[in-house]
């Protein structure tokens, strides 16, 4: 009985722990990735504005600097759901932008407060005429993560749990550029300003990985400790 327990115990370990310093290595990969995110970010800051007609130049047109001229359609606004700002519920304000050039932008102008029980849509300041924007080209990393379906209303402004360019292209019957614009602050129709072009910081991602590390140490010590304790039970019932 007692070999049947020890055995048991080593199976145990053999499966979690590899598990727990896999997850560990992969959590140190992303931390690596992000802290490239962060450098690429950095330096494309400090390059040369560009237009979106240049912008489309370019394989990788990430954290790029833009400026567009053109106006908003209004009334055609997406509002992103979910979004946290210092503990209030809210959303990101996504309005469609048509340069001079005739380029359609998706353009991200910041967080609004919504009501605490989202009955009701927030107000969402218009903005008339020709502006010129400043802002940041940013590409989401990838299809979000949905626990459910993505229900969107017929009616604007449409209330969207997700960035998804395709699906926004089809409701607009148009095709935006690939890319969104981040507003900066104190632009023609920006809003508060709590958009993060990279989702998690690199110092999270390091977290998780000494996390799993050290769960991975304690499930050593503990099964090194009760097959200890399990061999000198069985030396002693002999």
């Amino acid at each position: 009985m007692m070999w049947n327990f020890k055995t048991k115990l080593v199976l145990l370990m053999l499966l979690l722990f590899p598990l727990l310093t896999g997850l560990g290595f992969w959590q140190l990969s992303r931390y690596q990735e992000k802290l490239d995110l962060e450098a690429q970010l950095l330096s494309r800051q400090q390059s040369a504005q560009h237009s979106p007609e240049t912008l489309r130049t370019l394989d990788d047109p990430r954290f790029y600097r833009l400026q567009a001229e053109g106006r908003y359609l209004d009334d055609q606004t997406f509002l992103l759901d979910n979004r946290i700002h210092r503990g209030r519920s809210g959303y990101h304000v996504v309005t469609p932008f048509m340069t001079h050039g005739g380029q359609l932008m998706l353009v991200i102008r910041g967080w609004l407060a919504g009501s605490p029980d989202k009955t009701q849509i927030p107000a969402i300041p218009s903005t008339q005429g020709n502006n010129i924007l400043d802002g940041l080209a940013w590409q989401p990393a990838g299809k979000a993560f949905l626990l459910g379906e993505d229900h969107w209303s017929d009616s604007w402004p449409k209330v969207i749990q997700a960035l998804d360019i395709e699906r926004m292209s089809e409701v607009l019957e148009a095709v935006p550029q690939a890319w969104f614009l981040v507003l900066d602050e104190h632009q023609p129709g920006s809003l508060t300003r709590d958009f993060h072009p990279i989702n998690m910081q690199p110092g999270k991602h390091l977290g998780y990985a000494i996390q799993w590390f050290l769960m991975a140490l304690v499930l050593l010590g503990i099964g090194g400790y009760y097959l200890k304790t399990a061999g000198r039970t069985d030396d002693e019932g002999n």
